[in-house]
C-alpha cells in the first residue's frame, strides 16, 4: 500500500515539474466539430523574437511549422491551402537568461574555508513563450489559443525534441471536447 502511494506521489510530482506551462483559451460557443481542414494564416510571417542566434534561424520556424502540421494531421485534420476551415498563426518570443552565484574556491582538490576567494558559477537558459492561434477562416476571428510558457537549456536551444514536446503540449487540448 505504501509503495503505491509513493509511486503516485512521484508521478504527480514529476508531472508538475515540467518546464512548460500551458494555458488554453477558446470560444465555447464555436462549433469545433465542423473543422476538417487547415492552412497557415495568409500573409502571416511566423517569427521568433529573441537572441540573434534564434531570430535569424529560419530552420527553427520551419521545424515548428512541420511539427504543427504533422501533429494536426495525426489528429485527423487535412492540410488545404485552397479552402481551409481554420487558419494557424504561430509566434515565439524567447529571452536568454543567466543565473549564477559564487561558490568557495577550491585549492588542491578541497574546499578552502579560510580564503575570501570565490569562483563564479553561472547557468544560461532560454525563457519565453510560444503562442498558437487558430482562427475561423470565414470570420477571421481567433477561436482557440494556446500559450506555452517555459524555459529550455540555452545550450540546446530549440532542439527537435524540444519542439516536438512543446507542440505536443500546446495542441494537446485542440480541439476542445
Amino acid at each position: 500500500m505504501m509503495c503505491r502511494i509513493f509511486i503516485m506521489f512521484v508521478v504527480v510530482f514529476f508531472s508538475a515539474c515540467s518546464p512548460f506551462k500551458v494555458k488554453v483559451y477558446y470560444d465555447e460557443r464555436f462549433e469545433f466539430e465542423d473543422l476538417k481542414t487547415f492552412c497557415w494564416m495568409s500573409g502571416c510571417e511566423f517569427n521568433i523574437q529573441g537572441p540573434s542566434s534564434l531570430s535569424g534561424d529560419t530552420s527553427i520556424v520551419h521545424s515548428f511549422m512541420k511539427e504543427i502540421k504533422s501533429h494536426l494531421i495525426a489528429k485527423g485534420f487535412e492540410y488545404n491551402d485552397e479552402t481551409p476551415d481554420f487558419l494557424i498563426n504561430l509566434h515565439v518570443v524567447a529571452f536568454e537568461k543567466k543565473v549564477g552565484g559564487y561558490t568557495p574556491y577550491h585549492i588542491y582538490g578541497r574546499e578552502n574555508d579560510f580564503t575570501p576567494f570565490l569562483s563564479e558559477d553561472s547557468y544560461q537558459y532560454l525563457e519565453g513563450s510560444l503562442i498558437i492561434d487558430i482562427a475561423n477562416y470565414k470570420t477571421s476571428t481567433v477561436v482557440w489559443r494556446s500559450d506555452v510558457i517555459g524555459y529550455t537549456d540555452s545550450g540546446k536551444g530549440f532542439s527537435e525534441k524540444t519542439i516536438k514536446h512543446v507542440i505536443s503540449r500546446a495542441l494537446r487540448q485542440f480541439p476542445p471536447e
